[in-house]
């Protein structure tokens, strides 16, 4: 796949099942058994990745929620929704 950009949209995967803990979310992958851990800005964006926003979306949206600049979030959505996508938690479309 090409590098994920600002415009694609992520969609939590059907195979994850996730655990809101406080401020944190907990994946767990039922094929490959592997468990991952989201801060609470990590929460928001799996929150996010419904297909209804594009990266971009997330970003802005995030702006919001915890008065960030655009700037600053948007490689870190990036980052963690390439992450997302290698462990299969996300598709993108």
């Amino acid at each position: 796949m090409d590098p994920i950009t600002e415009r694609a949209v992520p969609v939590r995967s059907d195979d994850v099942v996730h655990f809101p803990s406080g401020d944190q979310t907990f994946l767990h992958h039922l094929s490959s058994g592997e468990y991952f851990a989201l801060n609470a800005v990590g929460s928001e964006v799996w929150d996010l990745c419904d297909g209804q926003l594009d990266i971009a979306g997330i970003a802005e949206r995030l702006t919001h929620a915890f008065v960030v600049e655009r700037d600053e979030v948007l490689p870190d959505v990036l980052e963690l929704v390439a992450s997302m996508y290698t462990e299969d938690c996300v598709e993108i479309r």
